[in-house]
């Protein structure tokens, strides 16, 4: 996968199997991609291992 950004201990890899290779590029996916009440995946590296969980976003504040 692309680049790392760390979330609280995890790691942010992908979402929706799309590569985080960027603050920015997560922003673009979601702009393009998805809007609040969508569900989405997210790939976080936690402890040296990946895991996969679903969270429904939220309207930005």
């Amino acid at each position: 996968m692309g680049l790392w950004f760390l979330v609280g201990g995890d790691v942010l890899a992908a979402v929706n199997d799309v590569p985080v290779t960027g603050w920015m590029r997560l922003v673009e996916y979601l702009e393009l991609h998805a809007q609040a009440g969508d569900p989405v995946t997210l790939t976080l590296v936690r402890e040296n291992r990946e895991i996969r969980v679903e969270v429904v976003l939220g309207v930005q504040p």
